[in-house]
């Protein structure tokens, strides 16, 4: 699951979301003034050939769901989302990667590498999305995705659909949302991750908890958090990491698997569960959620970082934790790992922030990006909130402005260019 960068719409920027209160960073430690320009992470840009120019307006036709911005930058205005094999017309050449298009009757650009002049075949996967469905036709998630009140990413969110679950339509797509019925309520989802084909038998579609008897283990397919209530913007418990199990107390509802969480009622988004228990000695089943320090890897992990001198691990919060446990089974070779600490800010004294220390330092800024670009991508996952890296920030509130400029504060450490800091959001 990514967050966009070049314009696409990732399947993992449907996942799992923020309160607004949440999405709100504060201020960083040891944090420098932002300035004014915006920059972007060094990325590797796809190598295209321009749109041929032999028609005046010829019809572009998207091969994923793509963003309609007011302008040729990933920072500039989003218009709106043009669907799997949806098309505009062309207004000319390709100019560096993006194409300019008429959109909904105002000028506009797609970047061209997710553009292409042949329309796409009938019967194509493409066309299966749910632009075509007619009123009272049953629509299936093709992946995790948000459930919108208005045909807007701005626009409330309802709740989350799980894979394989559906709504019924209430009428064809309109400029790439498709409108639905959700809950017993008018609501919009985004036609490019629908379908009209119903799942499999046995497919892994919503992770085979739908139907959980009441009694029986859980697993969880990824870092998931564990709520309160079946909603994303009640309080979070706890994080399952992947590979633990849970105990089912009944049947999905509305895509949340409600279950038994260290003694107490909890619920889970069904989209992360499965019944089928993980293989023996599988990267991240750190057991139960009673085991480790943590709660969700094994403790000798942890022993081995608190070995390499980390500190302040012990009192971190739900997602801080998280964070650690997914850096011990993504980037073993980082070995000491900041938590709580005296601090001007608040951040790191209330166990929300962390600080993974490059194994050699600045030298190290290959790695450090990686790392920092991979919980830029998981941010919805993991409850990322802002991350600063090499004298830059992403914060998820101001994801569409990429990674931000600050300003040198003469230090490499203060600059955070030997360390890659994470701040969660407020659990």
């Amino acid at each position: 699951m990514t967050l966009a960068s070049a314009g696409l719409i990732a399947t993992g920027s449907q996942l799992l979301t923020v309160s607004p209160a949440q999405a709100v960073a504060p201020r960083p430690s040891v944090r420098p003034a932002l300035q004014t320009g915006a920059a972007t992470a060094p990325t590797v840009s796809p190598t295209l050939a321009p749109l041929p120019a032999s028609s005046p307006n010829p019809l572009v036709y998207a091969t994923t769901a793509v963003r309609v911005r007011s302008a040729a930058s990933t920072s500039s205005a989003i218009l709106g989302v043009l669907p799997k094999g949806g098309h505009v017309g062309s207004r000319g050449a390709s100019v560096n990667g993006w194409t300019p298009v008429n959109y909904q009757g105002t000028k506009a650009w797609i970047s061209t590498a997710y553009l292409t002049t042949s329309a796409p075949s009938q019967g194509s996967s493409g066309s299966s999305s749910s632009s075509s469905a007619s009123k009272g036709q049953s629509l299936y998630a093709t992946t995790a995705v948000r459930v919108r009140s208005a045909a807007s990413t701005s626009s409330t969110i309802r709740g989350v659909l799980a894979k394989g679950q559906s709504v019924v339509s209430r009428g064809a797509s309109v400029n790439g949302w498709t409108p639905v019925t959700y809950q017993g309520t008018n609501a919009w989802i985004s036609t490019a991750y629908l379908t009209t084909s119903a799942p499999s038998q046995g497919s892994s579609g919503a992770g085979g908890t739908s139907s959980a008897s009441k009694g029986q283990s859980l697993y969880a397919t990824t870092a998931v958090r564990v709520r309160s209530a079946a909603s994303t913007s009640s309080t979070i418990r706890g994080v399952l990491a992947k590979g633990q199990s849970v105990v089912s107390r009944g049947a999905s509802v509305n895509g949340w698997t409600p279950v038994t969480y260290q003694g107490t009622n909890a619920w889970i988004s069904t989209a992360y569960l499965t019944t089928s228990a993980p293989s023996q000695g599988s990267s991240e089943a750190g057991g139960t959620s009673s085991g480790s320090q943590s709660g969700t890897s094994s403790a000798s992990a942890w022993a081995t970082l608190l070995a390499n001198g980390s500190s302040g691990l012990s009192g971190l919060r739900p997602s801080a934790k998280g964070i650690v446990d997914r850096t011990i089974s993504q980037f073993p070779q980082i070995k000491t790992i900041y938590g709580v600490r005296a601090d001007a800010y608040p951040d790191h004294p209330s166990g929300h922030a962390i600080d993974l220390m490059m194994p050699r330092g600045a030298s190290d800024n290959a790695l450090g990006w990686t790392v920092a670009n991979y919980y830029k991508a998981h941010a919805l996952e993991l409850g990322v909130q802002y991350i600063m890296w090499d004298k830059k920030i992403w914060n998820i509130s101001r994801d569409s402005e990429g990674w931000r400029d600050v300003a040198d504060r003469g230090g490499v450490t203060a600059n955070h260019q030997d360390h890659v800091h994470i701040t969660t959001i407020w659990d």
